[in-house]
């Protein structure tokens, strides 16, 4: 092992409670995202806050809360699951990872949402405007890592001269 690494192998960058409010709020600023680059479309995420309110409701129609709830909690797991993944590392690489994080999200949810649905929500998650708020959402989620590593306190390591 090199003992002058600067990656802390074994140490999360986020703990899970901390990924799900990161999570959370990376949901909401994809959507704010989707919504600010698709302003004249039929609202592509309005469109997927309903669906995903008929989903869960059952109901013929929804008006967004139940779809809000079933989008934030998606984005609890999405941010617990990355918190569980990503180890501690310097802070430049994490938006990179992030930005990743968000085009393997985008990829998968086109990958399962082509098998299970046919539905024109498929069809706006297959856009280029739900593929940058995909990587917004990562990128909040590195975001949230690198403050959550800034505000860690700093263990002094004692490295023996040769």
């Amino acid at each position: 092992m090199i003992s002058d690494s600067p990656y802390h192998s074994g140490e999360l960058a986020l703990r899970p409670g901390e990924g799900v409010v990161a999570g959370i709020a990376g949901s909401f600023l994809m959507l704010a995202a989707v919504s600010a680059l698709d302003p004249g479309s039929s609202g592509s995420g309005s469109l997927w806050i309903e669906w995903l309110g008929r989903l869960y409701a059952g109901a013929a129609e929804s008006r967004g809360v139940p779809g809000l709830v079933v989008h934030g909690l998606l984005g609890a797991v999405l941010g617990v699951l990355y918190a569980a993944s990503q180890q501690r590392i310097p802070r430049r690489p994490l938006l990179g990872i992030g930005a990743f994080y968000g085009l393997l999200l985008w990829i998968g949810g086109r990958i399962m949402l082509g098998w299970l649905f046919s539905t024109p929500v498929r069809d706006v998650v297959h856009s280029w405007v739900w593929l940058a708020g995909a990587c917004v959402f990562g990128i909040t989620l590195a975001l949230s890592a690198a403050w959550a590593d800034a505000r860690r306190p700093t263990t002094a390591v004692s490295v023996p001269r040769d």
